[in-house]
């Protein structure tokens, strides 16, 4: 079964070039996912009352055609199937008309929200209807690649503040989009905007904490991004494919 939400795009989820951003076209995602939820009488909140909350693992994000300030989208999502202990979500956003902006594809595990232990989809109490892709071949899944050991490597560090915070006291997912943003070249990124976006979640951030960040140019539109704990273990990455150049 698939859910359809409409939205209007506001002005403070767009960057410098009136354009949505990742990060927020992700929050409208993770939205319509919960809405999709609800109205199968499993909200979240309902789900965290019988000690169960889907994380997110692994996004891939393809964005066709950025949506400006104020412009009406109409986000879609569809269950598609369960990978051993992952559920595949499909998301899609597109105009009032049938333009397909953006194409994501999307992994999450049920977990304990108090111990954080995995837990098996056959412990879900609840029916949750699988259907067919939505995104007409629009993204594929894609594998992170390691980082070449010859290209040039910017570095930074990222303090865990209350504002990167969700209700499970981690960094939210759509934070890291915006870590990741951030860790760009900034003339790139305003005069490309972001093609493909693939995120891997490894291990949640907690407040206090200060993310070592290594982002490898492996040419003007294409980075890979790493980040670890101060223990040395991996938080979450990423590949960028940033579009061809605007005229």
């Amino acid at each position: 079964m698939s859910f359809r939400a409409e939205k209007k795009v506001n002005y403070y989820d767009c960057d410098g070039s009136n354009l949505l951003k990742i990060s927020a076209a992700m929050r409208y995602m993770q939205q319509t996912s919960s809405e999709h939820l609800e109205a199968l009488d499993m909200s979240p909140a309902k789900l965290y009352e019988g000690n169960m909350v889907f994380l997110l693992t692994k996004m891939t994000i393809k964005a066709h055609r950025m949506p400006e300030s104020t412009e009406p989208i109409i986000v879609g999502t569809q269950a598609v199937e369960i990978k051993g202990v992952r559920f595949v979500r499909e998301f899609t956003i597109d105009s009032p008309g049938g333009e397909r902006l953006i194409s994501a594809l999307s992994q999450w595990v049920l977990a304990d929200p108090k111990s954080h232990k995995i837990l098996r989809p056959s412990s879900f109490p609840y029916e949750l209807p699988l259907g067919g892709s939505i995104l007409s071949g629009g993204v594929a899944d894609q594998q992170i690649p390691k980082e070449a050991g010859d290209t040039k490597r910017l570095r930074d560090q990222i303090l865990v503040r209350y504002s990167h915070l969700d209700l499970n006291r981690h960094v939210n997912n759509c934070v890291y989009a915006d870590f990741v943003c951030d860790s760009l070249p900034y003339e790139q990124l305003i005069a490309r905007g972001i093609d493909t976006l693939a995120i891997h979640f490894q291990n949640e951030a907690k407040w206090g904490e200060v993310l070592s960040i290594t982002t490898s140019v492996l040419s003007d539109r294409e980075y890979h991004l790493s980040a670890r704990h101060g223990d040395g273990a991996a938080c979450f990455g990423a590949h960028i494919l940033l579009g061809e150049l605007k005229h």
